[in-house]
């Protein structure tokens, strides 16, 4: 309100009832809202709804005050779980020996002056992602811990996927890079989340295009099944035909992850059955899944993985 009044509004025009009142002192003209989509699912609603209330404090922040891993990850568009994804409060963080922000409906962490570092997003300071990965390994042990380690590597493949095409992000190449995060791990210990850290960090690929990816080759590997090879391109004479999000080389396997699109699109639903004819025309084979193959129960998918592979590696020979 201080910034409008410098301008010259009013304060009648302040007192507008049209006008949404997120945190005392913020005014926000409730037509401003990004338009609803109606095919938004009701994570896409719960996503953009909380992006905007986390922007709306953004006035109330001061010198050494940054966004939060939660809001910060809501900012940018990064895989959270479906209960940090909902967490109405408003996430913030601040170096050691700062004063704390204390309003209602928003929560601060203290961080380590040794590993302060922020950079500007949209205008809005944010934990530098090194910073970010580090702090989301704290928040998602305090939220489930039986789901951080899967929910830790889709966020982590997130921060260093370079894929244009990966879902809700907010900018185009990749925030970090793996051996970035490596390094920062070292310094993160022996902080909260550090063990979960190092055992996760490695297991960070950069081509993944997707959460669901990152949730499939957790979900194999933790099972003792090979670690799966990401986005490799299959080609005739130098063109290629297939990308599987996963691959097994070695049983000639090609896991693809179907998610809603490809069913309300014709035209993918097409590439797709020709993508499987390709693969298959190739001497592989298409196994192709949804969610509900990793998600909530995934043990009937990975007894299937395995046998899979052991029929396949028996036919090629190699058993």
């Amino acid at each position: 309100m201080a910034d409008a009044q410098d301008l010259g509004v009013g304060r009648g025009r302040l007192r507008n009832p049209g006008l949404a009142r997120p945190f005392r002192g913020v005014r926000v003209d409730s037509d401003a809202a990004e338009p609803a989509d109606e095919q938004e699912s009701t994570s896409a609603v719960v996503r953009r709804q909380l992006r905007a209330r986390d922007l709306q404090y953004a006035p109330l922040l001061k010198e050494a005050h940054a966004y939060g891993a939660v809001s910060a990850a809501r900012i940018l568009g990064l895989p959270l779980p479906l209960q940090l994804l909902r967490d109405p409060r408003v996430h913030l963080v601040v170096p050691d020996g700062t004063n704390v922000p204390r309003r209602p409906g928003v929560t601060t962490r203290i961080v380590p002056a040794r590993l302060w570092r922020t950079f500007t997003f949209d205008g809005v300071p944010l934990p530098h992602p090194a910073l970010l990965y580090g702090l989301m390994s704290r928040d998602l042990l305090r939220s489930s811990a039986s789901s951080a380690r899967p929910d830790l590597l889709g966020f982590g493949d997130a921060l260093v996927s370079g894929a244009e095409n990966y879902p809700n992000r907010r900018w185009r190449e990749n925030l970090a890079a793996p051996d970035a995060l490596q390094r920062y791990v070292a310094e993160w210990s022996p902080g909260f989340g550090a063990a979960l850290l190092r055992e996760m960090t490695p297991q960070i690929r950069e081509k993944v295009e997707s959460p669901y990816e990152s949730l499939l080759r957790f979900v194999l590997h933790d099972s003792g099944y090979p670690e799966l090879t990401v986005q490799h391109s299959l080609r005739v004479r130098g063109k290629e035909v297939a990308r599987p999000d996963c691959a097994d080389l070695e049983a000639k396997i090609a896991y693809d992850f179907e998610g809603l699109g490809h069913l309300v699109s014709p035209k993918q639903w097409r590439r797709d059955i020709q993508r499987v004819r390709q693969v298959t025309n190739l001497g592989w084979h298409s196994e192709r899944l949804t969610i509900s193959d990793l998600w909530p129960d995934p043990s009937a998918f990975v007894a299937h993985a395995h046998a899979l592979r052991e029929r396949r590696l028996r036919l090629l020979g190699k058993l």
